[in-house]
Parts: structure tokens; C-alpha cells; sequence
């Protein structure tokens, strides 16, 4: 209810009065039957809006009622690799939170390739992407979801830079950082180098990005975005 645009005033004297707009309830039939489709609940229709008089002056009490239809299940899951992983990273790919008969919901769907792509850069594949696709039966209610995956290699450190650094020698940042070349590249390493950065108090903003040559794929050349705040001297 807290998406739709039609408000129920609250019960209160200062409350501000939230007027009765029928586009705006036209609007929400649309918001309630989406929800429900991105819920797994593709037939679902709100069947009719009732408004009524309310039991107190210039209020009215609206009702509508929904027909959710039958849910969509998923009919199967399946994972392709484009490349060959270790065995570090195939529990990745058993362990799934998408399965076979449960009731398609597509941000669940999203946030399971949003998970296995973290899962895969926590192991050390920063160029690690997951793509999907799902094809819905809508007659037989079941959806099947493909999972690509392409993991490339693991990366590893090659060089250590920093950008924004004028005050303070940018070797001590590196160094402080603990980011090393030859370190593998995960968003621990980014983050701790990240935390400890900031951590000194006078760098008011502090970015830790990453990229990388194809020609290099198991290479990444990592740089340290710093904002100096005011230097304090004796």
C-alpha cells in the first residue's frame, strides 16, 4: 500500500486531508496488478474499485478488489558457464536460492545474479558477470530461468597508483593502504584499503577503482582516488 498514490488520512486532527482522485486510483489498479506480475502472479486483475460514501462529512472509503489468479512457478533453473572455474567457485552455482518450484519472483531473480556475481569477485574473478534470461509459460504458470555466467580469470594486482595525492608522499598512502601487486583483487582488499585510507581523518573522500587491459586479464591496475582535506603544519 505504501507505493500507491491514493492515501488514507490519517486518524488524527492535524492530519492533512489527502483528497480523493479517481485518476489517481485508475493509476493505482495498474501499480497493484504489476506488483503482483513481478511477484510471480502474471493473471493477476483488480476486478472492481467500490467508493462510498464515508461515515463522516466530505470522506469517502475505497475498496478494490483483486482476483490474484494462479501463481507462477519456476519450472526449472539452469546454470551455463562460458568459462572453466575452480572448485572453490562450484559451490557457487549448487547452492542456488532459485529452485525448482517455488513462485517466480523476479527481484528474487535479480538479487540471485546480483549474489553469485559478488560470490564469484569475493573469490578473486573481478571481471565476473551473470546474465539471465526467463521464459514464462503463461499458460501452464511456469517460468524457466537461464543463468549465464562468464567468470573469466582470477585477478591479481599488477600496479598501485593514486590520483589527487599533492601534500603527501603517495608511496606512504600506498602503503597504508596494504593493497600490494601480486595480491589477489577482491572487495575485501578494495574496501580494507578503502576503510584505512579514510580511516587517517584527513582525506575527506577516498575511491578505490580498478580496471584492467585485455590484453592482461589476470591483471588489474588498481588506483587510489584521494580528496585532500586542509594540512595542518607546525
Amino acid at each position: 500500500l505504501r507505493h500507491l498514490v491514493t492515501e488514507e488520512t490519517e486518524q488524527v486532527v492535524w492530519a492533512k486531508k489527502q483528497p480523493f482522485d479517481p485518476f489517481a486510483l485508475r493509476l493505482d489498479t495498474q501499480t497493484i496488478e504489476s506488483y503482483y506480475r513481478a511477484h510471480g502472479f502474471f493473471d493477476a486483475r483488480v476486478t472492481a474499485t467500490d467508493v462510498n460514501p464515508a461515515d463522516k462529512p466530505n470522506a469517502d472509503n475505497v475498496e478494490l478488489f483483486i482476483d490474484e489468479g494462479v501463481a507462477t512457478k519456476i519450472g526449472s533453473v539452469k546454470v551455463h558457464r562460458r568459462d572453466l572455474i575452480g572448485d572453490d567457485a562450484k559451490p557457487i552455482f549448487r547452492n542456488l536460492d532459485l529452485r525448482k518450484g517455488q513462485i517466480f519472483d523476479h527481484a528474487r531473480y535479480q538479487a540471485e545474479k546480483g549474489e553469485m556475481r559478488q560470490r564469484l569477485k569475493t573469490l578473486g574473478y573481478a571481471w565476473a558477470a551473470v546474465e539471465g534470461d526467463v521464459v514464462v509459460d503463461r499458460d501452464h504458470h511456469v517460468a524457466d530461468v537461464t543463468l549465464r555466467t562468464d567468470a573469466g580469470a582470477k585477478a591479481t594486482v599488477r600496479y598501485v597508483g593514486v590520483q589527487g595525492a599533492y601534500e603527501i608522499d603517495p608511496r606512504l598512502l600506498i602503503k597504508h593502504s596494504l593493497v600490494r601487486p601480486g595480491a589477489l583483487l577482491t572487495p575485501e582488499v578494495l574496501e580494507t584499503a578503502r576503510a584505512r585510507l579514510y580511516n587517517l581523518g584527513f582525506l575527506p573522500a577516498v575511491r578505490v577503482d580498478y580496471r584492467h587491459d585485455a590484453a592482461h586479464p589476470d591483471q588489474a591496475d588498481v588506483t587510489l582516488a584521494l580528496a585532500e582535506g586542509p594540512a595542518n603544519r607546525w
